[in-house]
């Protein structure tokens, strides 16, 4: 999973872009762009290239943020941008994965995260939580 959210899609509306608040995207070296095995970012349904430019473009002025469950390495790698490149969220899932993953209602994760039960980060209206935690029992 990679998704480049859009905290404000109000904010592309003022400037004449279509507003979306998630635009999923994904890694491959199958590309003739991508160099020793860096990959590259396209857009998840099309051949349109992420990289570093456009994506600093559009955290600079939309507060864009790029989410994945994926290696830090990979995405910077694809990008070509520096390890430490502020706007990439690594090691994080959806609720809707985590539930899947541990055999969970996806109502049940949703009240964990409004309980505080399962520390999740919520970005734009998305949240997303930390895939390295120890999980709690499921509900029976």
């Amino acid at each position: 999973m990679i998704k480049l959210i859009f905290p404000n899609p109000a904010k592309l509306k003022e400037v004449g872009i279509i507003p979306v608040s998630v635009v999923a995207l994904r890694w491959t070296t199958d590309h003739p762009a991508s160099h020793y095995g860096l990959g590259v970012l396209l857009r998840k349904y099309g051949s349109e290239i992420v990289d570093g430019a456009s994506f600093r473009a559009a955290r600079d002025n939309f507060g864009a943020v790029i989410v994945t469950d994926m290696s830090r390495g990979k995405i910077c790698g694809a990008l070509g941008v520096p390890q430490d490149e502020p706007g990439i969220v690594d090691g994080v899932i959806t609720p809707m994965r985590y539930a899947e993953d541990h055999d969970l209602s996806r109502q049940y994760v949703h009240e964990m995260i409004q309980t505080g039960k399962l520390p999740a980060q919520k970005i734009g209206e998305n949240w997303f939580i930390k895939n390295n935690l120890t999980y709690p029992e499921k509900n029976v």
